[in-house]
């Protein structure tokens, strides 16, 4: 369990390091993939120099969606118990969070040896204690003030930090974390860095999909990043929907028998935190209320098949689910005229946004906002089914991914 000291500074408790070994041997895999495997011989060296001589050293490990990056931080953590301490805690290693509590909710719930008591087995990232040999970080794409922050930490003693983070998946307003910042903030702080080379880059990278459908992913790469991107198996879990009415079908029938549900983009706004019988969504017939703010009612939410609130991206973000429905509004359209995508502010409801994103260039709004949909859609195991609101964004989705809506498919029946 994560001990916390005056002013909020945390360590990794013995319960903390229980908590992780549990999460860790709970994983659908015991054994390490092959891109996960190097990179763990990786760290391993870096470990043992460290132990030598402790020195100031940023390591970067990058990968997308459902790439395993939470799961080699956590063996990064025991190895490094291993190798410095005989494998017992010796209160100088800790995994955090820059934000998230969603995230955060998720991962104290997995790592929990004490289901009868609410426990914390990861802290933020500005709570750690000083002299720590070893920070992990997870979901560092999400940091902000990335200077300070990184500054804040080595000044506080820590030796190597570890950064687990995807340059896709950095979503809001002032959030920091790609890898090129980090490593020019190791260059102007003459820390040293790891991948120092292309090669190292490569070792670096989770590549290998331990969730999502690999042609899903690849999908959507070619789709909002890169058209070269090629694709070469048809997409069969990706389901289209012309009719809103039988989308919602498709994900009642999906429910009965596995963790299906909404997600929507952060369109409309959250009338119902303080009731919750507030409906907040409504396109038609279609009527939805946003899911729990509350991290602990998320939990329950993700797992009752019968609750068909709707997450947003702040809801759903670290989370697994067997399938998702998604509604693709009209924050993210695709321009005809100028064949790109175009994010449109106007169009969201998103605090972070209507607060910090009104000096956002038209391109780094573009980004974040694929960024997000990227996020939302890689969530599920299984199927994602789409609604669109707008014709030619549904159009050209199609045409991209080489699709054909469910209606459109002769002989299909609802």
């Amino acid at each position: 369990m994560i001990n916390i000291l005056g002013d909020y500074k945390a360590l990794l408790g013995n319960e903390g390091l229980e908590g992780l070994k549990k999460s860790y041997e709970n994983q659908a895999s015991l054994t390490m993939k092959e891109d996960q495997q190097k990179i763990v011989d990786f760290v391993n060296r870096h470990l043992l120099q460290q132990l030598k001589d402790p020195h100031k050293e940023i390591i970067v490990i990058s990968g997308g969606p459902g790439t395993g990056k939470t799961i080699v931080g956590i063996r990064f953590i025991l190895e490094y118990v291993k190798i410095f301490n005989n494998g017992e805690n010796d209160n100088k290693v800790i995994f955090c969070l820059p934000r998230s509590k969603t995230v955060k909710a998720m991962f104290d719930a997995a790592c929990g040896v004490d289901e009868e008591h609410e426990k914390e087995y990861c802290c933020y990232l500005h709570e750690i204690a000083d002299k720590q040999n070893l920070v992990v970080v997870d979901e560092a794409h999400r940091i902000t003030k990335l200077e300070k922050s990184l500054d804040d930490v080595f000044r506080q003693g820590t030796k190597l930090l570890i950064l687990l983070q995807d340059d896709h998946q950095m979503l809001r307003p002032g959030e920091e974390g790609t890898y090129s910042k980090i490593k020019e903030f190791a260059e102007s702080r003459h820390i040293q860095f790891s991948p120092a080379d292309a090669e190292e880059k490569n070792i670096l990278t989770l590549i290998d999909e331990k969730r999502c459908d690999e042609k899903l992913l690849r999908g959507l790469e070619k789709l909002f990043y890169d058209e070269c991107v090629t694709v070469d198996e048809p997409i069969n879990n990706i389901k289209i929907f012309d009719q809103i009415e039988n989308f919602e079908r498709w994900k009642n029938q999906k429910a009965i028998n596995s963790r299906t549900k909404y997600i929507l983009p952060f369109c409309w706004p959250w009338k119902s935190k303080n009731h919750s019988a507030t409906i907040d969504i409504s396109i038609g017939e279609f009527k939805k209320t946003w899911n729990p703010e509350d991290t602990d009612d998320q939990v329950l939410w993700l797992n009752d098949p019968s609750d068909d609130r709707a997450a947003c991206i702040y809801t759903s973000q670290g989370l697994d689910m067997d399938n998702v429905a998604f509604i693709w509004w009209d924050d993210l359209k695709w321009n005809e005229e100028k064949f790109e995508w175009e994010g449109n502010i106007t169009k969201l409801e998103d605090p972070s946004f209507k607060n910090g994103g009104k000096n956002l260039q038209q391109e780094e709004l573009d980004l974040l906002i694929k960024n997000t949909y990227y996020v939302m859609m890689t969530r599920p195991r299984n199927e994602l089914a789409i609604w669109f609101h707008d014709i030619s964004t549904k159009k050209h989705v199609l045409e991209v991914l080489g699709l054909v809506s469910e209606e459109g498919k002769k002989g299909r029946q609802f």
